[in-house]
């Protein structure tokens, strides 16, 4: 189907968990998330190795929010460990942003804009504004600092790419299949309509790490989602 665009979250708990999606799904998606669930049980260089070892890239999810020097001693130790990207907290501010970006590498920097669990109201009584101005907002700034890239749910992507153009990435949580629950996410988009919308990849949980019965096995279910993302591709 061409270049993967998924990216699958480790949201588990254990080595062994975390090494049989790997293991499974590695050559079918693009690159594994590891967050503070797995790093905070068996620590971020075993969590990067269980991922490099059996064929998959790393990014790590720790949205990185702190002064530039935490931040910059963070940035060079995701980038020692191995990893392939990191999330960072667009919100930290232009001089931490700056700071990471200096350190970074060839490790791809993505940052965070408003988390895709937060609603219209939730994004008023913090920021002031809506979802879709604080993300354009908060992408502006990011992608000034040196970011390579934004993560926002799929409802802004559209007005990202009408705003900054084409030369940056775009990663979307909230992506649930038309087969699949909502669980705890409020801005969502398909597969299929995120990537018409202009994402490069689509971070999918739930309905791929534990897939209706109705769908089948984890693998059956990351070929679902990427034959939407092929004809989405095609039209």
């Amino acid at each position: 189907m061409g270049t993967p665009r998924v990216i699958i979250p480790l949201d588990v708990s254990s080595a062994e968990a975390a090494l049989k999606l790997v293991v499974t799904l590695a050559p079918h998606v693009d690159s594994f998330k590891v967050g503070l669930q797995l790093t905070g049980r068996i620590g971020l260089p075993v969590a990067v190795k269980i991922v490099r070892d059996h064929g998959g890239k790393c990014l790590v999810d720790h949205k990185l929010h702190d002064i530039p020097n935490t931040v910059v001693e963070a940035v060079q130790a995701i980038v020692d460990h191995g990893a392939s990207a990191f999330t960072i907290h667009a919100s930290a501010g232009p001089e931490v942003l700056q700071a990471a970006a200096k350190v970074k590498g060839n490790v791809k920097m993505y940052a965070v804009t408003v988390l895709t669990s937060m609603d219209t109201m939730e994004c008023l009584m913090l920021y002031k504004d809506s979802p879709e101005m604080t993300v354009r907002h908060l992408a502006e700034v990011a992608l000034a600092a040196g970011a390579d890239g934004i993560i926002c749910s799929p409802k802004e992507v559209a007005l990202l790419r009408q705003t900054f153009g084409l030369n940056f990435l775009i990663i979307t949580p909230g992506v649930r299949p038309s087969w699949a629950s909502t669980d705890d996410q409020s801005r969502i988009m398909t597969p299929g309509d995120a990537i018409k919308a202009g994402a490069d990849f689509l971070v999918v949980g739930r309905p791929i790490t534990q897939p209706p019965t109705a769908i089948g096995s984890s693998l059956d279910a990351v070929q679902c989602v990427n034959e939407e993302i092929r004809l989405a591709l095609e039209t």
